[in-house]
C-alpha cells in the first residue's frame, strides 16, 4: 500500500485506496495502520454523526488527493 493521506477517527484510519475508494483500516496501539484490517467503508452501518464525520474526511480527500492511472 502507497503512502496518502488519511484521517484517524477512534481508532480506525479513513483514506482511499488506488482506485478513490473510501476504505477503513483499525490503526494499532503503537500509532500503526494494521494493513491487514483493510477493507472498505460500510456506510450503512455507521450512525448519522459517525457517517458525517467519515463522509466529510472522505469528502476532503476527494478534493485533496491526487490519484494517478495510466492508460495503455
Amino acid at each position: 500500500m502507497q503512502e496518502d493521506m488519511y484521517f484517524v477517527i477512534r481508532n480506525h484510519a479513513i483514506m482511499l485506496d488506488e482506485t478513490g475508494t473510501p476504505v477503513i483500516c483499525d490503526v494499532n496501539e503503537d500509532g500503526t495502520i494494521d494493513w491487514e484490517s483493510f477493507d472498505l467503508i460500510d456506510w450503512l452501518d455507521l450512525l448519522p454523526d459517525e457517517y458525517q464525520l467519515y463522509k466529510s474526511c472522505v469528502d476532503f480527500l476527494q478534493q485533496n488527493s491526487i490519484h494517478l492511472m495510466y492508460v495503455k
